[in-house]
């Protein structure tokens, strides 16, 4: 069965209060924000959904996991188990960072910047790679009228 794990994924980026944080980015009522939060919504719609992803930046496949059931039950190779995996225990690691000393918290500085270098590199790449895609289109477009037979 679907289960989200919004909580985790706010804890996980930080949020301290993810209750309040979707009542107040989200615009969700405090029912709604508490039900969603507790995982006790037995449905959401498409909007609230929508804004959620749009104000994390994530994807829905990011907020879900699955929880075999005796009702709802899958393989452990079918894409629900495969691709949403189960929250993690240790969502809010604030708290294990709080417990590291300076020189852990200096190469975990270290390693936050060589993956944020990263995810621009591959943003650059994407860009790029649209813009050759482009080009080439252009230059086939070009070449069809240069090839084109004369009116007459």
């Amino acid at each position: 069965m679907l289960k989200l794990k919004l909580k985790e994924v706010l804890l996980a980026q930080g949020t301290k209060k993810p209750q309040a944080w979707l009542q107040k980015h989200c615009n969700l009522s405090f029912a709604k924000s508490h039900n969603l939060i507790n995982n006790k919504q037995k449905s959401i719609a498409y909007e609230d959904l929508s804004k959620i992803c749009s104000v994390l930046e994530c994807t829905p496949d990011e907020l879900f996991w699955w929880d075999n059931t005796t009702k709802h039950k899958v393989t452990e190779w079918h894409p629900c188990m495969v691709k949403l995996t189960k929250p993690s225990k240790d969502a809010d690691w604030t708290k294990r960072i709080e417990t590291l000393d300076m020189e852990r918290v200096e190469k975990l500085k270290k390693f936050m910047e060589t993956l944020e270098t990263d995810k621009r590199n591959e943003a650059r790449k994407i860009y790029d790679g649209a813009l050759e895609k482009e080009k080439e289109q252009k230059d086939n477009e070009q070449n069809e009228i240069d090839t084109a037979p004369p009116l007459d």
